[in-house]
């Protein structure tokens, strides 16, 4: 397992969509770039014969903690075993691993762990390129060798296997510091394990136009009796299409054109308040199949679901868009953001009642105003509502949900939020100052805006306490200033990493995300009436008093 340190160019992966290349914000435009390795396959599994070597034996040989780079031609290819921990990243060519009684074929993004004390062989094929990493005990925990054990091959995506090349290189090149080695490498090693466990996998194929025709008439047209009618319209025979539905979506005709049903319903109730009348006017044949459909789907009853909405409720529907199935990131370490357009019950409801009390009319008449007080001295006191925000979260996404808990179990959202927004002035006693960070957020996202100047707060904060809706007890406002400041934190968050990633793509998805959210919660079209700004209706008011928060909230807050 002796091999060198590599000083390939970052953009050296070979076998990669040549559309993940980039370096910081710029990116290569190529499209349907092919595998630019031969392919070489491992159909047969030659026996293990013989001793097997324990590199443990052999000082010159002995594995040491590192993370190194092997190339064509090197390494040991007989079936051996260590102490280590290891974990090799292909980052060209073809070639095979045999770990026990299991082989795997490895390809460019395939991340392998082999146990300690695992007997294991590679066979290389042609140009075989590798990252090798060798961890002592005290790298590891073990949950990471669970985790090894459970998934002992991992197809990263293009994204995240280029992170990681980059990052071992890098490390590569401080080889001559031991201080500064030692230290990158258990963050490398750190970044390898989260990497290992969120990673996405390769992109999914691309759709066959058929599907994408068919669930789009299947969402606007609500009188398609079958499927033969349906793929007549779509211009493929009836087998064909539901072949291709099956194969590509995991659904059938009936299940898409329920759940096309099912999103019509939901658009449909809120203005009939009735069940039935809903229902029929979204496709279905009665409200028994209606029921049924609702309860398979759903989970729940129609009935106990109409009791429990509020204003904001949403379905947990499949999504019937090509554009959101196919919307997934190259990397998934960061949650964020997949929560950019995260809802809290409580801020929600307050926030859309208060905007739709005119919050953007008549600017010319606005007043300095009351505090709208939250009765609250610190941040502190709003953290044991996190664990209630994250239900609501993992709520809306279920799919994350285990995720979405072990995120936030390692983080507090109001500490964070104490130390990045209240900076800006956030006055935790005073709700009609959160209120005023959370929507410049929005516009700020929605927009490519910049934080807004003081005075522009002062507007918004001014507008928002003419038409503030009314709020009951101490435990409400309180519970929509957790809302209101965990929203804003998140979406901040997910602001951040989207920049961060280098991929213009991604802070464009968080700006078409918070959109489409503002639109739906809160009826605005913040590209249009942006809350602060100069294409903001209050920038025609006049901004009197102070925006910054009393000293005593700054320095209860410091």
């Amino acid at each position: 397992m002796v091999g060198h340190l590599g000083h390939r160019p970052l953009s050296g992966l070979s076998g990669f969509p040549a559309f993940f290349f980039h370096f910081s914000a710029s990116l290569a435009e190529t499209e349907n770039a092919h595998l630019l390795e031969a392919g070489v396959s491992f159909d047969y599994r030659p026996p293990m014969v013989g001793s097997v070597e324990n590199f443990g034996s052999f000082a010159g040989t002995r594995m040491l903690p590192d993370i190194r780079r092997t190339g064509p031609g090197a390494g040991w290819e007989v079936a051996h075993h260590h102490e280590e921990l290891e974990f090799n990243l292909i980052v060209a060519g073809r070639g095979a691993y045999f770990l026990e009684d299991n082989n795997y074929e490895l390809k460019p993004g395939s991340l392998v762990w082999i146990l300690p004390h695992q007997r294991h062989r590679l066979m290389r094929g042609p140009g075989l390129d590798m990252w090798v990493g060798s961890l002592t005990s005290e790298h590891y925990t073990p949950e990471i060798l669970a985790l090894a054990a459970a998934h002992p091959l991992k197809a990263l995506s293009a994204e995240d296997a280029i992170a990681l090349d980059r990052l071992y290189v890098h490390l590569s090149q401080d080889a001559d510091r031991p201080d500064v080695y030692a230290v990158g490498l258990q963050y490398a090693v750190r970044s390898t394990i989260h990497i290992a466990r969120t990673s996405a996998g390769p992109p999914p194929p691309v759709r066959h136009p058929a599907v994408t025709q068919a669930l789009s008439l299947l969402r606007r047209e609500d009188e398609i009796a079958n499927l033969s009618a349906l793929a007549s319209m779509c211009g493929v025979s009836t087998k064909y299409l539901g072949d291709l539905l099956v194969a590509q979506t995991g659904r059938g005709f009936v299940e898409w054109r329920n759940i096309a049903r099912l999103e019509r319903f939901q658009d449909i109730y809120p203005t009939s308040e009735d069940l039935l009348t809903a229902a029929l006017a979204a496709g279905f044949g009665s409200y028994t199949q209606f029921h049924r459909v609702f309860q398979d789907v759903v989970g729940t009853t129609p009935g106990d679901w109409a009791r429990k909405r509020d204003d904001t409720s949403r379905l947990a529907l499949p999504l019937m868009s090509q554009s959101a199935d196919q919307m997934r990131p190259g990397s998934q370490r960061l949650i964020w953001p997949s929560l950019a357009d995260c809802s809290f019950a409580a801020s929600d409801r307050w926030l859309a009642a208060t905007i739709g009390n005119g919050l953007l009319e008549n600017p010319e008449s606005l007043t300095e105003g009351e505090p709208i007080p939250t009765d609250l001295e610190s941040f502190e006191e709003l953290r044991d509502l996190q664990p209630a925000l994250v239900e609501e979260l993992c709520t809306a996404n279920p799919a994350d949900a285990g995720r979405i808990r072990e995120i936030f179990a390692h983080h507090d959202l109001f500490g964070a939020y104490r130390q990045r927004l209240a900076i800006f002035g956030a006055d935790v006693g005073d709700l009609s100052s959160l209120a005023t960070i959370s929507l410049a957020v929005l516009s700020m996202e929605a927009n490519h805006l910049l934080m807004p100047m003081p005075t522009d707060a002062l507007r918004l904060r001014m507008a928002i306490r003419r038409a503030a809706a009314g709020i009951g007890s101490a435990a409400e406002r309180r519970e929509i200033a957790g809302g209101l400041v965990a929203q804003s934190m998140i979406l901040s968050m997910a602001s951040v990493g989207a920049r961060g990633s280098g991929v213009v793509v991604n802070s464009a998805r968080i700006a078409d995300t918070v959109h489409e959210f503002a639109m739906r919660r809160f009826g605005i079209d913040l590209r249009q009436t942006p809350f602060h700004g100069p294409r903001s209706p209050l920038s025609a008011a006049t901004a009197a008093g102070e925006w910054l928060a009393s000293p005593r909230m700054a320095l209860s807050n410091s």
